[in-house]
């Protein structure tokens, strides 16, 4: 009854006399991560330093370490962090989910006329896989954490395999205006992708401490702009003022689409030395007419072991802030792309990943009034059925009263266009 789990241990520390970047191959999803960082963490789950609420709403409260070895942190009451012991108890006692029957992820054919000719009075999202999407709207094509390789992982031959192919290739992506990354870690930042969008997409759009790594990649330095929370930057929109006149959209005299840093509840790294040396982050865009935000990779709250979700309430958990902030600042929103998936064992998770409980409260937060599930369904890295977050979302939207339809989750190639009232 041993063999398992102490096969799964094990392999993690045969790795270690091994290359560095072998590591990340022996454990799957989030835990590859944070079992890299472990060595500098600790052995058991820490709060992030506490703060006055003072020091917590500083502009620059998420920066943290000395000049030469700068580092990010969550600076709220929600987050907390996961060392070596917690990675071990995880692998140990965790169980890893059967995968799906054929044909029980389907993928739909892309609706190639739709893509070419996206409605100009819509927010219009095509499900590639995991966190990427192909989103149109106000003239603009833009690509989220782009991911078209078989494995998230450092090496091409282990790692976290992808369990559904991505709908179509690179080459087959109309004009791509701009990419946005929330963070570096192998399942949103994925170097083959970068090297085959590089010459095709007009910019890249990334937090504090990833632009180097693009420019190693091959990107220009010209087309990337990096920035710190709440930073933003003006993407140029074309062919705005043609398709308001088309649609008699309302115009507020801009000429380009608002792309806003903001703020999420996670951790970066790619290597045993990097923890949270580049920020993370949602990004907010918005437009002359409509209005996109793309949650990236996030936690809600930290939820202790043995804590179960209809406990929430009663024990009134500290829950991040920065969603309502974002709601009231750049809502509402006329579409949110939120994570779904990877949230199981919950007391590991629950920090860095929303379960579909959190992901309503942030859709609530945000004041999206449409949003689609993402990071669920394209790799297994954690331990929930792999069918289970669609489900899940359900069950939450009627437990809160919302419709269904409010907060859904496509299938892979699947394009929908979003129309919504002012």
């Amino acid at each position: 009854m041993f063999s398992r789990p102490l096969g799964r241990i094990s392999s993690a520390f045969a790795t270690l006399n091994r290359p560095r970047l072998l590591l990340f191959t022996s454990l799957s999803g989030a835990s590859l991560f944070m079992f890299s960082c472990s060595s500098c963490r600790g052995s058991r789950a820490k709060a992030e330093p506490i703060m006055s609420d003072q020091d917590m709403n500083h502009p620059h409260a998420h920066h943290t370490g000395k000049t030469g070895a700068h580092r990010f942190r969550n600076p709220w009451l929600s987050a907390t962090s996961h060392g070596l012991g917690d990675v071990i108890k995880w692998q140990i006692h965790g169980t890893r989910p059967k995968l799906p029957e054929p044909g029980s992820l389907p993928v739909e054919e892309t609706d190639w006329k739709a893509v070419e000719q996206p409605p100009p009075d819509a927010v219009q999202v095509t499900w590639i896989g995991h966190a990427s999407f192909l989103v149109q709207f106000d003239g603009v094509n833009v690509l989220t954490d782009p991911i078209f390789s078989e494995r998230c992982s450092p090496v091409s031959f282990a790692g976290p395999k992808r369990i559904v192919p991505p709908p179509f290739p690179t080459d087959r992506l109309p004009r791509v205006d701009a990419v946005i990354i929330s963070h570096n870690h192998y399942d949103h930042l994925d170097v083959g992708t970068v090297k085959a969008l590089r010459d095709k997409v007009g910019m890249w759009y990334v937090p504090l401490g990833i632009r180097s790594w693009l420019l190693d990649s091959g990107v220009k330095p010209e087309r990337v702009v990096e920035l710190d929370w709440w930073q933003e930057h003006a993407l140029p929109v074309e062919t705005r003022q043609q398709q308001q006149q088309q649609v008699g959209a309302k115009q507020d005299g801009n000429n380009s689409v608002r792309v806003v840093c903001t703020p999420c509840q996670h951790f970066s790294g790619r290597s045993l030395f990097d923890r949270d040396a580049t920020l993370w982050a949602s990004w907010s865009l918005v437009g002359p007419t409509k209005r996109f935000y793309f949650a990236g990779d996030t936690g809600y709250r930290s939820v202790p072991e043995g804590v179960e979700d209809s406990q929430l309430e009663a024990l009134n958990l500290p829950i991040c802030p920065v969603f309502k902030d974002i709601g009231e600042k750049l809502g509402p929103f006329d579409l949110a792309c939120i994570p779904i998936g990877a949230y199981i064992p919950r007391w590991f998770m629950s920090p860095v990943h929303c379960n579909p409980r959190d992901a309503v409260d942030l859709h609530v937060d945000i004041r999206s009034k449409q949003s689609v599930g993402m990071h669920w369904g394209t790799f297994v890295l954690s331990d929930e059925p792999v069918l289970e977050p669609p489900v899940q979302l359900a069950l939450e939207l009627q437990a809160k009263a919302l419709p269904l339809d409010q907060f859904v989750a496509l299938r892979h190639g699947q394009t929908r266009a979003y129309r919504s009232n002012p």
